[in-house]
């Protein structure tokens, strides 16, 4: 239960966002009354781990759990049209579970943020955050020599295209390769791999941060003050006992894009249509916008005979070039060499042997398994298998979640439609240019709605974005409700778009840094006094 009936600040989720501002606030904030430190709190649905950092060796405690993380731990199924999060539920969040790839905002992106909502998140109002994300998580690229021939020759035949191929950021410290990082499982029990609870989570316990794990908020308490409908704290649950009444000066909602708009309707905070008379403050802008990568790329296949693909769990690294549509970036493409190569490459032996690349059962299908087994020649290339694909800024109508956690999106849309086929016939000119033995069109269903992948989209973002107009916004550029005082949203709703690199946990931490700068300087700092 929370020590203390009356806090400055409690930040509800502390996952990637959470614990990075619930942190930054701890260290580096005051109580601009008095001066002194500030009583922080912070609230989890899941477990917390606890350890010091021991880069490339791991926690004991950590280091059982993280190598497969047990159903228990997984938010639920985010299958079909269905959202509940799908992603490690506990302190640390999604950093925990992320590959541990991935690039802060490109250019173009600060571009279309400031153009879709007017938000000042300028590539240089946001430098000193990107530098403190490239540090904190020990960004940096796999050399030459620790790729397989099948990233190099990505490489050069994308150059020869006229594209410009880079190398993929990765966030890792004292990695030995061990090869048991895979997309679908993306755990490291060594500790290599960054996250909060390696970067922040121990300078907010030394700070004085109160972490209350597998505790439940149930709403944000919603009051009137005058005219002025303000935050007052959070009703919350601490391991399925009764309903407890915390209070904050200010309360910060950092549980990811659908979390976030799901506890905002159990408070009465939405759009009219959908709350009807549990309805408190009305805000059309809850829940809707929602935008991503959409997961009906690709749909391409290759073998290769001349060069081993993959290795299992080599983590996705590799070269990545970006197909535009104009100068400004829309309808853009984002094409990544490495990737898990077919899923059953990681699941083992018996999932390779059903897979549509594998001979009728029989003599020819032992002989296939002993020659390609370990040793693999086949490649997915439909959406976030080899190569990954991220479809952004995309001109489709955006998604919209429901309070009974249902999602509305069009994934038949025409611009999507279109989109798909130019990268479909992308994806085979890249094959055939690289020495495929054999393309073909890949069976799967053009539309890969899975448990990481809800309705189809990736590193969704956008359903309580920041914006300075209400009309189209819940928050403003410093991550203040438009509507509720003392309310504020830190975490992957407020992006008023997608990014257009394979992008995901880099961009929540890097505005999950920007936005605990912006807070402290406004609400927290020695200059107020």
């Amino acid at each position: 239960m929370l020590r203390e009936k009356m806090y400055d600040v409690i930040v509800v989720g502390a996952g990637f966002s959470g614990s990075i501002v619930g942190t930054k606030i701890a260290q580096k904030g005051v109580n601009p009354s008095s001066g002194e430190r500030l009583k922080v709190a912070m609230i989890d649905g899941g477990p917390y781990f606890k350890g010091k950092p021991k880069w490339g060796y791991g926690i004991p405690s950590r280091r059982q759990m993280f190598t497969h993380i047990p159903q228990d731990m997984r938010q639920g199924d985010r299958a079909g049209r269905v959202v509940e999060g799908y992603t490690f539920k506990g302190v640390g969040g999604g950093s925990v579970q992320w590959g541990a790839k991935g690039h802060p905002p490109d250019d173009k992106d600060y571009e279309w943020w400031a153009r879709e909502t007017g938000v000042d998140w300028t590539k240089e109002n946001m430098k000193e955050a990107v530098r403190e994300f490239l540090h904190m998580f020990n960004s940096h690229t796999i050399p030459d020599n620790l790729l397989h021939e099948y990233h190099l020759r990505f490489r050069d035949v994308a150059r020869s295209m006229g594209y410009k191929p880079e190398k993929m950021l990765v966030h890792k410290k004292n990695c030995i390769m061990c090869g048991t990082h895979a997309e679908f499982q993306p755990q490291c029990r060594y500790d290599a791999k960054t996250s909060t609870l390696l970067t922040y989570i121990p300078i907010a316990e030394e700070n004085g941060v109160e972490i209350l794990p597998n505790t439940k908020v149930e709403q944000v308490i919603i009051g009137k003050k005058g005219t002025q409908w303000v935050a007052t704290g959070i009703w919350y649950r601490e391991k399925g006992e009764l309903v407890q009444k915390a209070e904050a000066k200010k309360i910060i909602v950092a549980c990811e894009n659908f979390g976030t708009p799901l506890l905002l309707y159990a408070s009465g905070y939405g759009p009219k249509d959908l709350l009807g008379d549990k309805l408190i403050v009305e805000n059309p802008n809850v829940g809707s916008h929602i935008d991503g990568h959409p997961a009906s790329m690709g749909g391409v296949s290759a073998r290769f005979e001349d060069i081993v693909v993959h290795e299992p769990g080599d983590g996705n690294y590799g070269f990545w070039f970006l197909d535009d549509k104009d100068s400004q970036g829309s309808d853009r493409l984002f094409m990544l060499s490495g990737a898990e190569t077919h899923p059953s490459s990681f699941w083992g032996a018996h999932t390779y042997a059903l897979s549509y690349w594998a001979p009728e059962f029989g003599h020819k299908h032992k002989d296939w398994m002993r020659n390609n087994w370990k040793v693999w020649r086949h490649i997915s290339g439909g959406s976030f298998y080899g190569p990954m694909v991220a479809y952004s800024h995309w001109s489709a109508p955006k998604a919209r979640l429901l309070p009974d956690r249902s999602f509305q999106f069009d994934h038949e849309h025409p611009t999507i439609k279109k989109r798909q086929k130019e990268c479909r016939d992308l994806l085979w000119a890249v094959f055939e240019k690289m020495g495929a033995k054999e393309v073909r069109d890949d069976p799967a269903e053009p539309v890969r709605r899975t448990i990481a992948s809800p309705a189809g989209l990736r590193h969704d973002v956008g359903s309580c974005r920041a914006g300075e107009d209400p009309k189209n916004s819940v928050i403003n550029a410093n991550f203040e409700c438009h509507d509720i005082a003392n309310l504020f949203i830190v975490d992957s709703s407020t992006h008023p778009r997608a990014t257009s690199l394979w992008s995901g946990g880099a961009v929540v931490a890097t505005v999950g840094i920007f936005a605990a700068d912006r807070i402290i300087a406004k609400h927290f700092s020695r200059s107020q006094m």
